[in-house]
C-alpha cells in the first residue's frame, strides 16, 4: 500500500527512491553481498526497527512491518493498547516490505527472502496464530516484492520487479493470489525505456486495480510510471508531466473506479517536491500539494472517502503529513521524533478518527540507533504512538 518502493535495484536505478528509503533499505539487507544467516523466531523490539509498511483493519487489529539495524525483518501488531512484535518466521529473515490486512484472521507481508545469496521474492500469510510462507513465483535472479494489496481472501495482488534483458535493467512484476495459489500476471513496460518496477500498488475490485512506479527512459530521465488492471490484463496509462527530468511515484490509493490518488515527487531546478494525482475514471490530472523545504516527497497515500484522504513522507523540518477535504491538500501539523530526517514511509485509515502512519529517523538516537515513529490521528491531532 500501500507501499514505497523498497527493493534494492540496480544502482542505475537506485536514485529514484527516497535517500531515507535507501538508507532503511541498507539496514535490511544488501544483495549484492552475501546474506545473512537466517534467525530462528526472530523478533525485534519495536523502538530499534525501520517501519515501512502498515495496515490497520480496526480499533483493535493493525499491523507494521519493516527491519532493524541488524538485518533482521520486523512485525509489529496493535492489539488496541500497544504494538507487540510477533514471530517471523526462519525462511523469512531478510526484508519485508509492505502488509494488508483484511481481518484478524487473514493479513498478508511481503518482500524478499535470500536463495544462495540471491534475492526472492517472498509473501507470508497470516491466519490468526501464525506467518507462514507461501510459495511464490521469483523470475530471474534478484526478483523481490515491494507492495501487496489485499481486496479479499481470494483477490490479492503483489507487485515488485525482476531482472531485465540485460544485467542492469529491471522490469515490472506483478503476482496474484486466487485463495490458493499465486501466479505472475504480465505487466508492461514502457515503450524507449532501459528499466521500469513498480512500488505501490492498490485494488479495489477485482476488475479494478492500479500499480504506480517509475522508469528509466534512453535520456537518462526518470518518469512516473501508471499502471492498470481491468479484470484481464495489464496496461500502461498515460501520467501528466509536471516538468523535471526526474519523476517518481511511491504510493496508490483506489478508493473506487472513478476515485484513485498517486503522490510521490519530482525534480525541477534542483528542488525536489511533492506530487499529488488524481484519477476521475477519464484521466490523470496533477492537483496542487504543499512541499516543505528543498527535498520534499510522498512515500504513501490512503482514501477513506471522496472528501478524506492522507498522504505522507517527508521534508525539510522532518515528517510531513498531508489531508485532503475534498477540494484542497493542506499540510497538518506532525511529530518527527529524532530531528529533521525523520520519514514516514506508509499510512493507513481506519476511519476519520483512526488512521496509522509509520517510518524512522535515520539520525539515530543517544545510542546510535534508529528511532522508530508510529503516529496516530485520533480526528484532533498526530500523536506518537
Amino acid at each position: 500500500m500501500n507501499v514505497t518502493g523498497l527493493v534494492r535495484w540496480p544502482d542505475a536505478t537506485r536514485r529514484r527512491f527516497p535517500l531515507a528509503v535507501i538508507g532503511c533499505l541498507g539496514l535490511l539487507v544488501a544483495l549484492t553481498t552475501a546474506a545473512r544467516a537466517a534467525v530462528p523466531h526472530s523478533v525485534v523490539t519495536r523502538d530499534k526497527a525501520a517501519l515501512i509498511g502498515v495496515s490497520a483493519v480496526s480499533a483493535g487489529n493493525g499491523w507494521a512491518v519493516g527491519g532493524s539495524p541488524a538485518g533482521k525483518p520486523v512485525i509489529l501488531h496493535w492489539n488496541g493498547t500497544d504494538w507487540k512484535p510477533t514471530v517471523v518466521p526462519t525462511s523469512a529473515a531478510r526484508g519485508l516490505a509492505a502488509v494488508s490486512a483484511l481481518s484478524r484472521t487473514d493479513a498478508w507481508t511481503v518482500g524478499f527472502a535470500a536463495k544462495q545469496d540471491v534475492a526472492v521474492t517472498l509473501a507470508l500469510h497470516w491466519n490468526g496464530s501464525r506467518w507462514a510462507r507461501t510459495p511464490t513465483p521469483s523470475p530471474g535472479q534478484g526478483s523481490a516484492l515491494s507492495a501487496v494489496s489485499a481486496q479479499s481472501a481470494a483477490d490479492v495482488w503483489a507487485v515488485g520487479d525482476a531482472p531485465g534483458t540485460s544485467a542492469t535493467s529491471i522490469v515490472p512484476l506483478a503476482l496474484h493470489w486466487n485463495g490458493t495459489r499465486w501466479a505472475k500476471k504480465p505487466m508492461p513496460s514502457p515503450a524507449n525505456v532501459t528499466s521500469s518496477g513498480i512500488t505501490s500498488v492498490s485494488a479495489d475490485s477485482p476488475s479494478d486495480a492500479w500499480a504506480v512506479g517509475s522508469s528509466d527512459t534512453a535520456s537518462n530521465t526518470i518518469d512516473s510510471l501508471i499502471e492498470h488492471w481491468n479484470g484481464s490484463q495489464w496496461t500502461v496509462v498515460p501520467s501528466p508531466d509536471p516538468g523535471g527530468s526526474i519523476i517518481n511515484l511511491y504510493g496508490v490509493s483506489a478508493l473506487s473506479s472513478t476515485d484513485v490518488w498517486a503522490v510521490g515527487s519530482y525534480v525541477v531546478s534542483a528542488t525536489q517536491e511533492t506530487l499529488v494525482l488524481h484519477w476521475n475514471g477519464s484521466n490523470w490530472t496533477q492537483l496542487p500539494s504543499p512541499s516543505v523545504g528543498q527535498s520534499s516527497v510522498l512515500n504513501s497515500v490512503t482514501a477513506i472517502s471522496p472528501s478524506n484522504a492522507w498522504a505522507v513522507g517527508s521534508g525539510g523540518s522532518g515528517t510531513v503529513v498531508l489531508h485532503w477535504n475534498g477540494s484542497t491538500w493542506a499540510q497538518v501539523a506532525s511529530p518527527s521524533p529524532g530531528g529533521d530526517n525523520g520519514t514516514l514511509a506508509s499510512v493507513s485509515a481506519v476511519s476519520p478518527a483512526n488512521v496509522w502512519a509509520v517510518g524512522t529517523n535515520f539520525t539515530g538516537s543517544k545510542t546510535g540507533r534508529e528511532i522508530t515513529i508510529i503516529l496516530h490521528w485520533n480526528g484532533r491531532s498526530w500523536v506518537r504512538s
